[in-house]
C-alpha cells in the first residue's frame, strides 16, 4: 500500500465526514450530486455574489442625467412660482387694505359719516399726536387713527414724543402755539392731545376729548374708555380745517326754552356742537320781527310759554324763504289741559297739525314705565333726518309726547309713530277723572304720529340765489325745511349720551338735513371700557416658562416623533 492510501482515511476523519471511506466505494458508482440549500454561499454560488461598485470612470447613463436635470428644473420652477404667488398676495393685500374690528362695541369701526368725509377729502390732512406711548389709552387711540389712515390716503398721522423727539416737538409747538407742562416726575406734557392741520388751517384737540377716564365705583382703579368723543373730536377737527367755517345755529330764548345757560341748559351738548363744527348762539324771540342774517337754522326747544302768533309767523315766513326750523314742543299741562304753543296756525298753513293732546302707548314693549304717557321708545321711519338713527338700530327715547300729524296731501313725512294700540288723548280733564285707557271719538287713533318733517314750497316768485359754501345753491328757490317733534325731553343729555339709544343720531341727522350739510359727523355714541392687561411677576414667570421651555420642548418632541416615524 502506497503512502497516499495510508493517509487518506486519516484526512477523512479529520474533516468529520460520515461518508464511507473511498476505498469501500466501488469504482462504478458515480459521485453524488451536491445538495441545494435554501441559503446559498456567495463563495460557492457566483450568481448570488453582490454587484461590484460602479466604476467612476465609466460613462454616465444619459437617461438618468436627464431625469435628475428635470427634477432640478421642476424644483426651481416650483420655487419661482411660490415666490411669485407670495409676491402677488402681498401686492393685492397692499392695494386692497382691509381691517377688521372684532370688539364687542365696534369701538374702532368708523361711522358712515366719518368714512364719507374721509373719502371725499380733496386736500392732505396731517394729524399730530402729542401723547407718549406710555400714556393710558394711547394704544387704543393709535388703533383708531389707523382707521383714518386706512380710509383715506390723504390722512397722515405723526406721533410726537416730547422726550424722544424734543426738537421736532418744539418746532411744532412754535407753529401751532402749543405749551409744554412739566410733571413732578420730570416728564414733559403738551397742553393739547393732538393737532389736525391742513395747509395754514389747524385745529387743536384737548386731551379730555380723546381719552376719558372712567373712575368707576369708589376704590376701583380708573380704566381708559374710548367713546364717542374720540372719533367725534377727530372728525370734527377735520371738518374745521376742511370747511374753514362753522354752521350757525340760532337757539330761541324768552319763552322758557332749553338754552345754553340757565335751569334748562344744553351746556352738556355744547361740546357736541363744537365737535360738529356748529356755532350755537342765542336768539331773543320775544317780539321777534326778523331772523338775524347768518342764521342757518333756528331751534325752538321745549318752550314753556306760548309764542305770540306774530312771532310764529316770522319764523315760518323765514322758513318758506329758504330757512330751516326745528320745533320741539312739549305738551305743557295747564289747568288740566294742554296749553297752546302759538305755532298751531302757522304750522297748519305749512301742512303740519300740532294737536293739544298727550300720547298714551298701550303696547307695553314700547314704554319703560307703567305709565302709558311716560318714557316712550320708538323706531324711526325712513327719512334723511332719521337714516342715522335707523342704521343705529336702537330706539329713540321720548317722554310725555303730544301728537304731531301731517295734513292730508301736504307732502309731509311722519318721522315717528306709535303702535296701533296707542292713541292721543285730547280730553285731559276727562282722562284725569275717569283714568280709563279707552279712545273715544275726539281722540287721535293709533298709530299716532308725533314727529313730522316737511320741505316747504318756495314763496311765489322766488328766484334761485347762490347759496353759501357747503349748502344747496337753490335753497331759496326750493323753500325751507321744517321739523316738528311733539317732545323736547329727547334732547336730555342723559338720553343723547346713552349709547343704547339713538337720540344722538336723531339730533345730528336732523341738523344735517335742516342745514343741508351731509358732512355733519353723525357718529354714534359708543362706549367700551378697555381694561389693560395687568400681569404680576408670577404671571410673567409663567409666561417665560411657557415661551422659553414648554413651546420649544413641544416643537422638539414633535420633530423627534416625525424623525422616529420616518426611520421606521
Amino acid at each position: 500500500m502506497s503512502e497516499e492510501e495510508k493517509k487518506a482515511p486519516d484526512a477523512t476523519e479529520a474533516e468529520g465526514s460520515t461518508a464511507p471511506a473511498p476505498e469501500t466505494l466501488p469504482d462504478s458508482v458515480p459521485d453524488p450530486e451536491p445538495v441545494s440549500d435554501s441559503v446559498s454561499d456567495p463563495e460557492a454560488d457566483p450568481e448570488a455574489a453582490p454587484e461590484a461598485a460602479p466604476d467612476p470612470t465609466a460613462p454616465a447613463d444619459p437617461h438618468l442625467e436627464r431625469y435628475r436635470a428635470t427634477r432640478r428644473l421642476n424644483a426651481l420652477v416650483a420655487g419661482l412660482l411660490l415666490a411669485a404667488i407670495v409676491a402677488m398676495v402681498n401686492y393685492l393685500a397692499f392695494r386692497h387694505y382691509t381691517r377688521f374690528d372684532w370688539t364687542a362695541g365696534s369701538v374702532y369701526t368708523l361711522s358712515e359719516r366719518s368714512a364719507t368725509l374721509l373719502g371725499d377729502l380733496d386736500r392732505d390732512i396731517s394729524i399730530y399726536v402729542f401723547l407718549s406711548e406710555g400714556e393710558p389709552g394711547y394704544a387704543d387711540l393709535e388703533e383708531l387713527l389707523g382707521r383714518y389712515r386706512a380710509a383715506s390716503p390723504r390722512v397722515s398721522v405723526e406721533q410726537v414724543d416730547l422726550d424722544r423727539k424734543r426738537s421736532r416737538a418744539e418746532r411744532l409747538a412754535e407753529r401751532f402755539g402749543i405749551e409744554f407742562l412739566a410733571t413732578p416726575e420730570g416728564l414733559a406734557l403738551a397742553d393739547v392731545a393732538a393737532v389736525v392741520a391742513s395747509g395754514e388751517a389747524s385745529w387743536k384737540i384737548g386731551r379730555e376729548d380723546l381719552i376719558e377716564q372712567d373712575f368707576g365705583a369708589p376704590g376701583e382703579a380708573a380704566t381708559p374708555v374710548v367713546n364717542v368723543q374720540t372719533e367725534s373730536a377727530l372728525t370734527g377737527a377735520i371738518l374745521q380745517v376742511v370747511e374753514g367755517r362753522s354752521t350757525r345755529l340760532c337757539l330761541s330764548e324768552g319763552h322758557g326754552e332749553w338754552s345754553l345757560d340757565g335751569e334748562r341748559s344744553l351746556f352738556a351738548l355744547r361740546e357736541l356742537f363744537e365737535n360738529e363744527n356748529l356755532e350755537v348762539e342765542s336768539l331773543d324771540a320775544v317780539g321777534l320781527r326778523a331772523v338775524p342774517e347768518g342764521c342757518e337754522a333756528v331751534l325752538v326747544l321745549g318752550p314753556q310759554r306760548p309764542f305770540a302768533t306774530s312771532e310764529a309767523e316770522v319764523l315760518f315766513t323765514w322758513a318758506r324763504a329758504g330757512g330751516s326750523l326745528l320745533l320741539a314742543l312739549d305738551p305743557v299741562l295747564s289747568r288740566d289741559a294742554v296749553a297752546p304753543t302759538g305755532f298751531e296756525d302757522a304750522a297748519a298753513d305749512a301742512g303740519i297739525r300740532i294737536d293739544a293732546s298727550v300720547v298714551l302707548e298701550l303696547d307695553r314693549s314700547r314704554v319703560l314705565t307703567e305709565d302709558p304717557s311716560g318714557v316712550l321708545l320708538s323706531l324711526p321711519t325712513s327719512h334723511p333726518a332719521t337714516d342715522g338713527a335707523a342704521r343705529r338700530g336702537g330706539p329713540v327715547v321720548f317722554e310725555l309726547v303730544r301728537s304731531v300729524r301731517a295734513a292730508a296731501g301736504e307732502g309731509a313725512t311722519a318721522l315717528f309713530e306709535t303702535s296701533a294700540s296707542a292713541f292721543a288723548e285730547t280730553n285731559i280733564p276727562q282722562f284725569v277723572r275717569e283714568l280709563e285707557l279707552r279712545s273715544d271719538a275726539d281722540d287721535v287713533p293709533g298709530p299716532v304720529a308725533f314727529a313730522v318733517a316737511r320741505q316747504l314750497p318756495p314763496p311765489p316768485g322766488a328766484e334761485s340765489e347762490p347759496g353759501q359754501e357747503g349748502h344747496d345753491a337753490d335753497a331759496d328757490a326750493r323753500g325751507g325745511r321744517v321739523i316738528v317733534i311733539g317732545d323736547a325731553d329727547w334732547l336730555r343729555p342723559a338720553f343723547v349720551n346713552d349709547p343704547q339709544f339713538a337720540n344722538f343720531d336723531l339730533l345730528t341727522g336732523s341738523l344735517a338735513w335742516l342745514t343741508r350739510r351731509s358732512a355733519l359727523a353723525a357718529i354714534p355714541p359708543r362706549q367700551s371700557p378697555l381694561a389693560a392687561v395687568r400681569m404680576s411677576p408670577a404671571d410673567m414667570s409663567g409666561v417665560r416658562l411657557r415661551i422659553f421651555l414648554f413651546l420649544p420642548g413641544a416643537v422638539a418632541l414633535l420633530g423627534f416623533a416625525v424623525a422616529w416615524s420616518r426611520r421606521r
